[in-house]
């Protein structure tokens, strides 16, 4: 347990934080990889591929995945 100020006390379960962490880092690795398989770096070019793994993120909440499906619809449709 860790005092954050007189009042209130704040239980920490360590194993809800490497949860998240885990997932962070997943959706981190996703987006990533999608941003590699756009410009052609260490892959080849994949825009399906691109656009699967933005939307894959997006799916598990990823704001930046969710930024980057609407920017490749938009460049897509416009």
């Amino acid at each position: 347990m860790h005092k954050l100020s007189s009042e209130s006390d704040v239980n920490i379960d360590d194993s809800s934080l490497v949860g998240n962490f885990n997932l962070n880092n997943y959706i981190i690795g996703k987006f990533s990889l999608g941003l590699l398989y756009s410009t052609g770096k260490g892959v080849d070019m994949d825009k399906c591929m691109t656009f699967k793994l933005f939307l894959e993120s997006d799916e598990m909440d990823s704001s930046i995945g969710q930024y980057y499906v609407g920017l490749v619809i938009y460049i897509v449709w416009y």
